[in-house]
C-alpha cells in the first residue's frame, strides 16, 4: 500500500516513478541504494540499527524517537536522508487465540505463569525468521520470560500463514505483525518486559536526489503525517479482508486501488480522468495517440511515466525521481558509494577482521615506556585513575602515571595518536563528542549506551573495558525534608508540581537553565511539568547543595556522585524517562594495548560491579569532605590513600602491608631512561627544591623547575624517588635568586597545609578554595608544594 502510494504521489506530481519489485530482501535494497540504483524505499529502524549499522540489541534505543535519530545520525555519512517518521509502530507481537484470551491470558508474564502451571503444551506458529533470529527471535523470547515450547509444538509457516493458523486452531499462540493482526481483532500479548523493540518506519531517500528536487520531502512528508496506526489497520482491512471482514470471500481490493482512493479523498493526488466511451472503429482510427499528459522529466532508462490513474510501473531498471536531467558534473546515478561495498561484503560473510587491518595504527611518537595511564583532571575522574595505575602497578605492570592530564578531547587525542594508552572515559561523552551522536538519540539505559559506544569505537580500533556500575550525569535532587514526603522520582516531582506549582522552590544553574535540549525546559516537557516561573531560582552549582542543604531549595539540580550527597543526605530523584544522559566511566584503551597485555582487560574489569553509586559517592566525599562532612576542615584523605585503601579492602591488590603514608609516583630518570617502579614511604621532612623567580620570555617555570631538580639530585634524601623529568631541554641562564611565584587552590574545594609533607601531618593552615599563596619550594617528585601561609609560616 505504500509504495503504491508513493508511485501516485510521485507521478500525479510531475515525477517518473518505478517500482523495483526484483532486488530481493532488505539487504539488497540497501545496497541497491547505497549503489544508486534505488532512490526511495521505506525502511524500518530497527533493521536500519541492527542490521546494517551491526547495533548489538543493547545498544538499541528503548523508544521509536531516539532510534530514529540515531538511523538519521549513522546514515548521514551514507547519503542517505531519513524523511519523516511513520504515526505508527510496526513491530511483532506474540497474538493469542480465542482461547487463551477467554482464560484471560492478556501478557506474556500471564502465558510464562500458564506454561509453568499447566503440563498441556501449548503450539506457536512462526515464520523461518523469528524462529531463526539469534537477537530476537524465539530463544531470546523464552530466555527472558522463563517459559520454553516443546520443540514439536513450534509450527514453522509463512508469513502470510500465520494468522490463518491461529483462526484454524492449529496454533495456540502466534509471532505475527501487530498491525495484521489488530486488523483482524486478534488479542495481542502484552509485553512488560520490553522484548519485541518498537520498531518505527520512515521513507527513505538518497541526498543527491532530494538536494536536486527539495520539493519532493515536503510533498513525501506531508502523506506521512496521515498515516497514523488507525488509518494503517483500516487500509489493511480494506485489502486483506474487505467490507464483510472475511478473506477471499472476494469483496477485498487490491492495494493501488486502496491506496489511490486515500490519496485522492485527502486531496494528494487529482482524481482520475474518465475516458469518454468511443466506438471501436473510432478507436483503431485514433491509432496509436497517447492520452498521457506530458511529463517534463525524462527517464533515463527510457520509461514513461503512469498517469494517475494507471497501475505504475513493476519492472526492471532504477529510474530517477528528479524533474530535470542531472546536470554534467552532479554524481552519476550509478555510482558506487564505498559503504556499499562493505555492507555487501559483510553479506557475503567476507571481510571479518578487515576492520583492525584497516584502522589507524599509532605513529611512531617518542614515549615513555610502559603503559600510560592518564585521566581528566576533577577529583572522581583522578580517583579511578589512580585506582588503575595502583592496580596494575601492584600485579607487576611497568605502569606510567599520567592522571590529571586533562580534558576529555585531550586524552582521546592522546589515545589515538598513541601518547598515552588508558584513561577513565564517560560514554554519553564519547557518544556525543566522538561519534556526534545528538542527545535526542542517546540511549536511555546505563548499558544500551555501554554497548552502542563499544561497538562504535571498535572499528576505530579502541577497546571499552568493563563500565562502572555508576552514572555520573547530573539530575534533581531533593532536601530530607522534601524526600520525606515521599518524592522519589521525577514523575512524584511532576505531580507535586501540577498539585500546587508554586510550592517548590527549584534550584538550576545557569548552563541548566538556558540549554534547550538537556536543560530544564526539556526536562519538563518531556515530564509534562509546569512549575510557576517564580519557583525557578538561579544558583551557582555550590550554593545549590548548600542550599538544598539548610532547606532554602527545595529541588536542585545536582551531580549524582558528587561527594555532598551522600554526606548532606539529598536525595537523587529517579528519572525513569531518561531525561538526562548516561555518563557511565569505563576504562578506554586500543587493542593493541590489549594484545600486549592479555589480562589487563580482566584485571580492570573487576573494579567494574564494586563502583556502584554509593560506593564512589561515599569515597569522593573520604577525598573531598573527610569524616566530618564538611570541606577542608583537616581530616579529607589523599586520592592515593582512598584509591589504595580501595583495592586492598577489596582484595585487588597482593600486597596491602602499607597503606597508609604511601606515595607512588611514575618517574623517569634524567637521561630519559625508565626508571625502576618503586614505592616509597614518605619521611616527616623531605629535600625541597627552591622555586625562582622566571622573567617573561625565558623558559617556561616547569622547565626551570626540572633543571633545578635535576642540579639538586644529590642533596636529596637517599629514600627520595627519582627526579619526575618533563623536558630534557638545557637552560644554563642565570636566573635571580629570590622568590616570588604564587599558586591558587582550586576553585571548588580547599587544601589543608601541613607543617611537613606528610598526609598525617599536623594541619597549620587551611586553605579555602581560590586562595592565592606564595610557593618558595616542592618535593623531588613534585607532589607537595612548600609555600608561605598568611602569617609568614613556611608549610
Amino acid at each position: 500500500i505504500l509504495s503504491n502510494m508513493l508511485m501516485l504521489l510521485l507521478a500525479d506530481a510531475g515525477y517518473q516513478p518505478v517500482m523495483r519489485t526484483d532486488l530481493g530482501g532488505n539487504l539488497a535494497v540497501r545496497t541497491a541504494m547505497l549503489n544508486g540504483e534505488v532512490d526511495l524505499y521505506i525502511e524500518t529502524v530497527v533493521t536500519a540499527l541492527a542490521e546494517y549499522h551491526a547495533l548489538p540489541v543493547a545498544a538499541l534505543p528503548t523508544t521509536s524517537e531516539r532510534a530514529y535519530a540515531l538511523a538519521q545520525n549513522l546514515d548521514r555519512e551514507n547519503d542517505i536522508v531519513w524523511l519523516d517518521l511513520l504515526p505508527y509502530a510496526e513491530t511483532t507481537a506474540l497474538v493469542e487465540g480465542e482461547e487463551l484470551t477467554t482464560l484471560g491470558i492478556a501478557s506474556l508474564d500471564d502465558l510464562a505463569l500458564y506454561m509453568i502451571a499447566n503440563d498441556s503444551p501449548l503450539a506457536i506458529c512462526m515464520d523461518n525468521e523469528f524462529f531463526g533470529s539469534e537477537l530476537n527471535g524465539i530463544e531470546a523470547l523464552q530466555q527472558l520470560y522463563g517459559f520454553a515450547f516443546e520443540p514439536d509444538k513450534i509450527l514453522l509457516m509463512a508469513e502470510d500463514e500465520l494468522l490463518a493458523g491461529l483462526e484454524s486452531g492449529e496454533c495456540d499462540v502466534a509471532a505475527t505483525n501487530r498491525l495484521d493482526a489488530a486488523a483482524r481483532g486478534y488479542s495481542i500479548l502484552e509485553d512488560p518486559l520490553g522484548f519485541f523493540l518498537t520498531s518505527g518506519s520512515a521513507p527513505v531517500m538518497r541526498k543527491t536526489i532530494l538536494d536536486q528536487n527539495p520539493e519532493l520531502g515536503t510533498v513525501i512528508n506531508g502523506l506521512v503525517a496521515l498515516l497514523d496506526a488507525e488509518t494503517i489497520s483500516d487500509l489493511d482491512r480494506q485489502v486483506e479482508l474487505g467490507e464483510d471482514g472475511e478473506e477471499e470471500s472476494g469483496d477485498e481490493h487490491d492495494a493501488y486501488t486502496v491506496a489511490r482512493d486515500f490519496l485522492v479523498e485527502n486531496e494528494l493526488i487529482e482524481p482520475p480522468v474518465e475516458e469518454p466511451a468511443v466506438d471501436e472503429a473510432a478507436e483503431e482510427g485514433a491509432g496509436s495517440q497517447s492520452t498521457e499528459r506530458e511529463n517534463p522529466a525524462v527517464e533515463e532508462t527510457g520509461t514513461e511515466a503512469p498517469p494517475a490513474d494507471a497501475t505504475p510501473t513493476e519492472g526492471e531498471g532504477g529510474g530517477e525521481t528528479g524533474q530535470t536531467p542531472s546536470p554534467p558534473d552532479s554524481p552519476a546515478l550509478t555510482q558506487t558509494n564505498p559503504s556499499a561495498e562493505m555492507l555487501a561484503s559483510a553479506s557475503a560473510g567476507g571481510g571479518e577482521g578487515d576492520a583492525a587491518t584497516a584502522s589507524a595504527s599509532s605513529p611512531g611518537i617518542a614515549r615513555e615506556p610502559g603503559i600510560i595511564i592518564a585521566s581528566m583532571t576533577d577529583t572522581e575522574q583522578q580517583l579511578m585513575g589512580t585506582m588503575m595505575v595502583t592496580l596494575l602497578r601492584s600485579a607487576g605492570y611497568p605502569v606510567v602515571d599520567r592522571t590529571a592530564s586533562g580534558t576529555s578531547p585531550d586524552l582521546r587525542a592522546m589515545l589515538e595518536s598513541g601518547e598515552i594508552d588508558l584513561y577513565p572515559e564517560f560514554t554519553g561523552v564519547a557518544l556525543s563528542l566522538y561519534h556526534n551522536i545528538p542527545p535526542s538519540a542517546l540511549p536511555t539505559t546505563a548499558d544500551g549506551a555501554f554497548s552502542l559506544v563499544k561497538d562504535l569505537d571498535a572499528a576505530l580500533n579502541i577497546a571499552w573495558i568493563r563500565k562502572a556500575s555508576f552514572d555520573s550525569t547530573y539530575g534533581l535532587a531533593v532536601s530530607p525534608a522534601v524526600a520525606a514526603r515521599g518524592l522519589r522520582t521525577l514523575l512524584d516531582l511532576t505531580a507535586a508540581v501540577q498539585a500546587d506549582p508554586t510550592a517548590l522552590t527549584i534550584c538550576v544553574d545557569d548552563d541548566f537553565f538556558n540549554d534547550a535540549e538537556l536543560g530544564l525546559a526539556s526536562l519538563a516537557e518531556l515530564y509534562e511539568m509546569k512549575p510557576s516561573p517564580e519557583s525557578i531560582v538561579l544558583l551557582a552549582d555550590d550554593e545549590i547543595y548548600r542550599s538544598l542543604r539548610d532547606g532554602t531549595c527545595d529541588v536542585g539540580k545536582i551531580s549524582r556522585t558528587d561527594a555532598r550527597v551522600g554526606a548532606w543526605q539529598l536525595t537523587v530523584l529517579d528519572d525513569p524517562l531518561g531525561a538526562f544522559p548516561n555518563y557511565s566511566p569505563a576504562p578506554v584503551t586500543r587493542n593493541e594495548v590489549l594484545a600486549r597485555y592479555p589480562e589487563m582487560e580482566q584485571r580492570l574489569a573487576a573494579l567494574g560491579p564494586l563502583l556502584t553509586p554509593e560506593v564512589i559517592t561515599d569515597l569522593n566525599a573520604q577525598i573531598e569532605l573527610g569524616q566530618d562532612g564538611e570541606p577542608a576542615t583537616g581530616d579529607e584523605a589523599s586520592i592515593a590513600q582512598v584509591a589504595t585503601t580501595f583495592l586492598c579492602e577489596n582484595q585487588l591488590m597482593g600486597d596491602c602491608t602499607v597503606i597508609d603514608n604511601v606515595a607512588t609516583t611514575a618517574t623517569v630518570m634524567p637521561d630519559g631512561t625508565a626508571a625502576p617502579d618503586v614505592t616509597t614511604e614518605i619521611t616527616p621532612v623531605l629535600a625541597m627544591i627552591p622555586i625562582t623567580n622566571v622573567t617573561p620570555g625565558e623558559a617556561s617555570t616547569l622547565d626551570l623547575l626540572v633543571n633545578e631538580a635535576i642540579a639538586a639530585e644529590e642533596a636529596v634524601a637517599p629514600t627520595a624517588e627519582p627526579v619526575v623529568v618533563s623536558s630534557t631541554e638545557e637552560n644554563d641562564e642565570s636566573r635571580p635568586a629570590d622568590a616570588d611565584i604564587t599558586i591558587s587552590t582550586p576553585a571548588t574545594f580547599g587544601v589543608n597545609a601541613r607543617e611537613a609533607a606528610n598526609a598525617t601531618a599536623t594541619v597549620v593552615a587551611i586553605l579555602p578554595r581560590a586562595t592565592t599563596v606564595q610557593a618558595i619550594g616542592r618535593t623531588v617528585d613534585s607532589s607537595w608544594l612548600q609555600i608561605l601561609t598568611e602569617d609568614g609560616e613556611v608549610a
